[in-house]
C-alpha cells in the first residue's frame, strides 16, 4: 500500500505522520481557543465563544499528495505587494519583503493575554504568501476533494482541514505553512496597532457582521501588503506548537464567529493538530517544510497550563 510520509520539523525534532488511503479515526480534537477567553473552554451551548458544534473526526480518506518543486524566490529588491500565480493551485501569492517589527501586544491594546508579550523580531528573509485563504476550488484542484462544511462555492475558503492536511497541501504546491512571526509580520504590514485598519467592518468578517457563516475570499479590504482576510473569516494554521509538552498548534486571525475583542493581529488561538473545524482554514508561504523549527522562546510559546 502506498504511503505518504508527511514530515514536519517541530519542537526541535522530527515528527513523522504516516498518511495512508484509509487512516484510522483520530480521537476527537480539542476546541480552537482564543487567548482572549483566558483559558475558558467553550461548549456547543456557549453563545460567546467559538464552538466545534460537537464535531468529531471522520473516516474520510486522506489524499496522497506528492511534493511539488519549491516556488522560486523573487529578486530581493522586488517591491512589497508584487503578485504571482502558483501554477499548481492557481492561487495568487504576494511578495512579503524582509524586515523588522514588534511582535506581540500592540500599544494601547487592553485585550492582550500574557503570552502576547511584545518583542522585536527580525525576519532576514523575504517570502511569497497566499494573497487569500486557500479556496475550496484550489483545494479540489490539488487534492481532488472538498472536506468543507460550508460548501457554498469555489471562492469560499476551504474549511474542516486539520493541520496535517493543511501542511500536506502546502508541500504539494511547493510551499509550507507560515511561522507565527511570518504571519503576524505579514498581517501587520508595517502597522503597529491591534488591527491594520481602524474600521474593522471594512477588513474582517466576524461575529457581528458575518451572519453566522464564512464568506468568499477577498470581499473585504486588503492590508498594505495586499493580503485579504488576515483578520476574520477563518482561523489560520501556523507551524508553532502551543508548548513543549502540549499537542496544540497555534492559529491566527480569528474567524467569522469570533468576538470583536479577538480580532487582533497579536491574538493566538490553538487547537490539536487533528482539529477539523468549520471556522479553520490556512494559507501557504514559500519555503520548504524543513524550514519549520520550534521556537524555544517561552514568552511566545507558553505551555497550556500557563493559559489557565
Amino acid at each position: 500500500m502506498k504511503r505518504l510520509f508527511f514530515i514536519a520539523f517541530l519542537a526541535g525534532f522530527v515528527f513523522i505522520f504516516p498518511v495512508t488511503s484509509s487512516m484510522a479515526q483520530a480521537a476527537p480534537a480539542t476546541q480552537v481557543q482564543s487567548q482572549s477567553t483566558q483559558g475558558h473552554q467553550a461548549t456547543p451551548d456557549d453563545s460567546v465563544s467559538e464552538s466545534p458544534f460537537g464535531e468529531n473526526q471522520t473516516n474520510r480518506d486522506k489524499p496522497e499528495l506528492p511534493a511539488a518543486a519549491p516556488m522560486l524566490p523573487a529578486d530581493p529588491n522586488t517591491p512589497a505587494g508584487t503578485t504571482t500565480v502558483n501554477p499548481t493551485d492557481g492561487l495568487t501569492y504576494v511578495w512579503i519583503p524582509a524586515g523588522k517589527f514588534i511582535m506581540g501586544c500592540s500599544p494601547g491594546d487592553t485585550n492582550c493575554d500574557p503570552n502576547e508579550k511584545p518583542r522585536e523580531v527580525t525576519l532576514d528573509h523575504s517570502f511569497w504568501m497566499g494573497q487569500t485563504l486557500v479556496t475550496q476550488g484550489a483545494y479540489k484542484r490539488v487534492t481532488g476533494e472538498n472536506p468543507s462544511f460550508n460548501k457554498h462555492g469555489d471562492q469560499f475558503p476551504v474549511d474542516k482541514v486539520d493541520y496535517i492536511d493543511a501542511y500536506g497541501y502546502c508541500v504539494a504546491v511547493g510551499m509550507r505553512l507560515p511561522k507565527e512571526a511570518e504571519w503576524e509580520y505579514a498581517a501587520r504590514a508595517n502597522t503597529t496597532g491591534a488591527r491594520y485598519s481602524d474600521d474593522l467592518d471594512s477588513i474582517a468578517w466576524y461575529k457581528d457582521n458575518s451572519f453566522g457563516h464564512s464568506h468568499p475570499v477577498a470581499q473585504k479590504k486588503p492590508n498594505a501588503f495586499n493580503l485579504y482576510d488576515m483578520l476574520g473569516n477563518m482561523w489560520e494554521w501556523t507551524t508553532e506548537r502551543s508548548g513543549r509538552d502540549a499537542g496544540g498548534v497555534f492559529l491566527r486571525g480569528g474567524s467569522w464567529m469570533a468576538r470583536e475583542s479577538t480580532i487582533r493581529v497579536s491574538n493566538r488561538g490553538f487547537d490539536s493538530a487533528e482539529g477539523e473545524r468549520r471556522f479553520t482554514s490556512f494559507r501557504c508561504v514559500s519555503g520548504s517544510y524543513t524550514d519549520t523549527q520550534y521556537s524555544s522562546d517561552e514568552a511566545m510559546n507558553p505551555t497550556l497550563e500557563e493559559k489557565k
